[in-house]
């Protein structure tokens, strides 16, 4: 499984109809009340019939932000922009911890960059030292860092990242920031007036954020020569008029998706402490978990169980035997957990995590 979300394909293969699948493959917020979005949505679904405004949404994302429109893009998704970052800068050489998000690889080699990976150790907790990052970023010309990332839910804190642009002052930093509204509020980095003038290019996911996939939204914030370049390769309609919608109305929309936050903060903690029993579970600062089980064919096992979770397929530096887990509901979590006491050998994991952050 390359990505996750594969639902249409975990159908077909197990004959279970898509409402019978519980997806836990997909990091999506589970914690919104999705009602608002899917009544202005409903209330504005004419708009397919026009041509989306992108001059509009800027404007909207803009104002919402603070910030200089000349500073910010859209696009289809995060992941579309990573690729039009990459062919904007075409870098060199771009350096790549691993495990990480696989496109970052395949948009540096589509733009015609050199890869290198830093593979980091399990014993480190996946975690890179800023010591690893200043010593391999020195002869790169590009930095990709996924905060937290994904499929570790490592995070970086705001210090550490500062240290880590004085410290490679000629290295581009993209720092890939789809999961940073489930950290802790006051665990955040903030690095949006740095990305208006440093060499470093801030990505965000509003997919994942308003559980969205189907429409798909993401923007990027860089300097003003960066969004140049990028809006000189793209198409000129790089969204669509429903992605529009949700960029116009974000100023109410977002109080919806912090209030649902507090829930889940509650529930992480609580379900990396149920799962640890079952499985080695990493401590995450995102909307996932990375785990470790003993049988490589547990997702398989799952999957037929009506559970589709991501293995480690896709994921450079994971061996068979990895999976990750998106943080669902209490009940539909519990309904993993009881999955998980049928199809695992007794007890995997550990009697007595540490919490979750």
């Amino acid at each position: 499984m390359v990505h996750g979300g594969r639902v249409f394909e975990a159908s077909e293969l197990t004959g279970l109809r898509i409402e019978e699948i519980l997806d836990f493959s997909a990091n999506l917020n589970a914690f919104l009340d999705s009602s608002p979005l899917l009544d202005l949505l409903k209330e504005h679904i004419h708009w397919i019939s026009f041509y989306p405004d992108v001059t509009r949404a800027l404007r909207s994302l803009s104002g919402f932000l603070q910030l200089p429109e000349d500073n910010i893009w859209v696009g289809n998704g995060s992941a579309e922009l990573i690729f039009s970052i990459l062919r904007a800068i075409r870098p060199k050489k771009v350096l790549i911890p691993v495990p990480t998000f696989s496109e970052y690889e395949r948009a540096a080699l589509t733009s015609g960059s050199q890869v290198e990976f830093l593979k980091l150790r399990e014993g480190d907790g996946f975690r890179p030292s800023l010591e690893d990052l200043l010593r391999a970023g020195e002869t790169s010309e590009m930095l990709i860092l996924c905060n937290p990332n994904n499929p570790t839910g490592v995070l970086f804190g705001q210090e550490e990242l500062l240290e880590l642009i004085r410290g490679l002052k000629k290295t581009w930093l993209l720092l890939d920031e789809a999961f940073l509204c489930f950290v802790q509020p006051q665990r955040r980095p903030d690095l949006r007036e740095v990305a208006l003038n440093e060499r470093v290019i801030l990505l965000r996911s509003l997919t994942k954020a308003f559980a969205i996939p189907g429409v798909r939204l993401g923007y990027l914030l860089a300097p003003k020569d960066v969004i140049r370049k990028i809006r000189a390769t793209t198409p000129p309609w790089p969204i669509n008029t429903l992605s529009q919608l949700v960029l116009e109305h974000l100023k109410e929309l977002w109080p919806i998706l912090e209030k649902g936050l507090g829930e889940f903060f509650i529930e992480r903690e609580r379900f990396f402490v149920r799962i640890s029993r079952y499985l080695r579970a990493y401590p995450s600062e995102a909307n996932f978990f990375l785990l470790k089980a003993k049988d490589p064919q547990l997702p398989r096992k799952l999957m037929a169980r009506g559970i589709l979770v991501r293995d480690p397929s896709g994921f450079r530096n994971l061996d068979p035997g990895y999976l990750r887990v998106a943080i669902r509901r209490p009940w539909e979590n519990e309904r993993l957990i009881k999955v998980l006491q049928e199809v695992t050998d007794g007890f995997e994991g550990d009697p007595f995590p540490d919490p979750a952050p």
